[in-house]
Parts: structure tokens; sequence; C-alpha cells
């Protein structure tokens, strides 16, 4: 193709609704800057969501959630253990519902992108070594959280039993509570599991009931809040901590031991009934942050062989080594994966998640960081033993996985990440004249 030359083969600008691009290398890129164009994939909207909703359970549960990762320090570092570990999870429910043919409008508890709202999601709320605790909801809309002790009165010794936990542990019960449509708001108690009399004496555990006058009986003085409501119904220990009926309910055991704390692993459990049309949907979220993208290919004039696709690095729909900032685990593995279909390479910009592609698949092609991090299989099923492929290369920066026989249309390439399922590409007929070209951008 013909180089720009004069006047304009050194400039960078507009011109008349054109672009113009001089690059050291020699490329020279003109773009109709005719209109604005929304770039954004579904999975990257997808993506964005769940970010968001990762983000919003993190400032709601900021004072918590700052101090419940073992052996991870105070703060910034617990910041980013809670984001890393809920986007994965989060993903991997995204990419799991998907895989078995489900709608994402069926997985709910997302945080819509741009709406200053919070409601809860099943978050991953602390990680430790200590007895997980597993609390439930009582159902309707007035619902409230539970524990089941399997005794009408217990005493300490009893709910330290069914706690997993020992004379000393800390119970943190959080609650997060509906104040109003559309309005939730978090609580949390602590009780140390140290009785005391109001002398100050040790009392013994397996004697001294638990709950007493719809409050906690005999407390340590390093019990911090109070219940609303505290009763025993049957066998079943029956709590709010506001007075209000209870979305999301879960419990954190604590011990201390020399100078850190040990914790359990909580996940939040959810109320669909208090929840109501509060409980957003990925999909939902999705369609309300923006329609599908649309790519006007019109408007793109390449010259001298610029941006023509045929490798990760000059892809022009985030291929290469770019860095996206949401996520830091993930681009330390991988930040753009080429596919070779059909004669010609086609560019992904994956990082967790689905995608598709033009089939059968011939090559597969890596592009990032630790690639010896990462397996490939193609087939029906995600069982990480089964992987029949794993990229490394010299120094894990580029790798590439040819099948034995080409991937064909109706398969599922699975990549696993670390022994965990990382992302999917679905193989698909190629596009027919008028229906794109089967990228992803």
């Amino acid at each position: 193709m013909a180089k720009i030359k004069g006047i304009l083969s050194q400039t960078t600008g507009k011109v008349e609704g054109l672009g113009v691009i001089y690059e050291s290398g020699g490329q020279t890129i003109l773009r109709k800057n005719s209109k604005a164009v929304d770039r954004k994939s579904n999975d990257q909207k997808i993506q964005r969501v769940i970010m968001n909703t990762v983000f919003a359970q993190y400032r709601a549960f900021k004072p918590l959630a700052n101090h419940s990762f073992e052996g991870i320090s105070i703060g910034r570092k617990s910041q980013q253990e809670f984001t890393k570990k809920n986007a994965q999870a989060l993903r991997m429910r995204a990419t799991q519902v998907q895989n078995a043919g489900q709608s994402l409008y069926d997985l709910y508890n997302f945080n819509p992108v741009g709406i200053d709202t919070f409601s809860p999601a099943a978050i991953i709320l602390s990680m430790g070594q200590l007895h997980e605790i597993q609390p439930g909801l009582t159902p309707g809309a007035s619902a409230k959280g539970v524990l089941a002790t399997g005794k009408s009165a217990p005493t300490y010794a009893d709910i330290a039993n069914v706690c997993g936990a020992r004379r000393g542990d800390q119970l943190t019960f959080v609650t997060v509570e509906k104040h109003a449509a559309g309005s939730y708001k978090v609580h949390y108690c602590r009780v140390i599991l140290d009785p005391h009399d109001a002398q100050g004496n040790q009392l013994t555990m397996a004697d001294t009931a638990f709950i007493a006058d719809g409050a906690i009986n005999m407390p340590s003085r390093r019990n911090q809040g109070s219940f609303a409501s505290l009763s025993m119904v049957g066998t079943d220990l029956q709590f709010n901590i506001a007075g209000y009926p209870v979305a999301a309910v879960g419990i954190i055991a604590s011990r201390r031991y020399n100078e850190d704390w040990l914790r359990s692993n909580c996940k939040l459990i959810l109320s669909e009934d208090v929840l109501g049309s509060d409980k957003n949907s990925l999909m939902g979220c999705v369609e309300s942050y923006g329609q599908a993208s649309a790519i006007d290919v019109e408007s793109e004039f390449y010259l001298n062989n610029a941006g023509t696709g045929n490798n990760v690095a000059d892809a022009g729909n985030g291929g290469g080594s770019s860095t996206p900032s949401h996520d830091p685990d993930a681009v330390t593995v991988n930040s753009g994966v080429a596919f070779t279909a059909n004669g010609s390479t086609l560019t992904q910009n994956v990082n967790g998640g689905s995608t598709s592609v033009n089939g059968p698949v011939s090559k597969m092609t890596f592009s990032g960081h630790n690639l010896d991090q990462a397996a490939i299989k193609a087939g029906t099923t995600n069982d990480v033993s089964a992987a029949t492929a794993a990229v490394a290369a010299a120094g894990g920066e580029s790798a590439e996985w040819t099948p034995a026989e080409a991937v064909a249309n109706g398969s599922t390439i699975y990549c696993f990440k670390g022994g965990a399922l990382w992302f999917t590409a679905s193989v698909v007929a190629p596009a027919g004249p008028g229906d794109g070209n089967g990228s992803d951008e």
C-alpha cells in the first residue's frame, strides 16, 4: 500500500475526520473518526461487572475484609487478597454456568456498573485453617440468621463443639440486613468463648448457658456489639443484629496463635426471599452497562500492513503484552491468545471467562508471562487431570499449542491456570457473509 508523503508524513493528529499516526517503525495509519464506537465485548463487560461487584462488596465489608485472610497482613494486602479470591470465584462460577448450557440471566447477586448501590453477594469474607462454620437462614421475607446447635439450651461448650472452637476463640457473627427496599447495611458482633461472672471470675464453659434473656450470657469484656434478637427456636440459635430482615449471613472463627491470628473460611449465605427483586443477574448488569459492542470495520484504513492481526503483537483488539489494570494476578500469566483457524489468526484478549472462535482450530498461541502455569485441553469435560498439553516456553513469555488433530466445531478448548479452570473457548462454525469475522472485539 502507498505511504503518506509530503507535509503529512511526519504528522500525528486529525485532518478532516482522519486521525494520522506516524510510528517510528515506518508504519502509518489513517483512522476515520466519524463516530464513537464502544469497543468492549460482552466478555469484557462481564469482567467489568464482576470487578465492580467485588469492589462494591469490599467497600461494604472493609472493616472485616481488611484482616480476615489468614497469613495476609492487615490493609492493602488483605484488600488485594479479597479482590483476587472473589474475582476468581465469580469468574469460575460464570464459566461453569455457561459450560453447563445455562443462562447468565440465572446467575444472580451482582452490582451494576455506574450505579452507586450495594446489595450482598455470596462473597468469600475470610479464609484460614480453622473449622468452617455453616450458618443458615430462616425462610421468608423476615429471615433471621441460624446456627444449628443440636441442643435446646446450649452451653458455651456446646457452641464451641458445633463451631469446632475452643475456649478463648472469637466468633464474629456477620449479617447484611435490609433496612428498606434496596437499602442494605453490614452488621457484626464479636463473641469471645470465655464466660466470666460479674466479678470477673472465669466460669466453666460446660456449666454456663450461652444465652439468657435474649443476649449473650456472662459475656467476656472483650465482646463487641450486641444482638437485636437472639433466641433458641427448638435447637436452632436464631439471630439478627440490627433488627431487620437478614439478607446474608456468615460466621467467622478466629484464634490468637503467638503473634498471629488464625481464621476460618467464611462465604456468605444469601436469602433470596429477602433480596427479592434486588438480586440482579449478571447478564442484566451487562445489559444495563451498554449494548453489545458494534465494530465499524469500514472506519479502519491500514497502510504499510500495520495492524493486520497476523500475530499477537500487532493485533488491534487487545493482544500482545498489554496489561489490564483490574486484575494484577491474571496479567502475570497471559494478556493475549491467538487462535489460528481456517488459515487466519484471530486474537482474543482473555483473562478468565469464556469466548468463541471460528473452527476448526489448528493452533493456539499465547503471549504473556509465567506461561508454564497454564495447561490446555480440548474436548467435552473440564477435568484438569486430563489436560493434553502443558504450555511451557523459555522464560514463559510465549508459547504455542498445536492439537494432534484440528479441534472441530462444537468442541470446547479449556485452559487451566495453576490447576484451576481459567477460561474456555467454544469452537464454532465460521461466520457467513455479513455476520462478522468471529473475533471478540
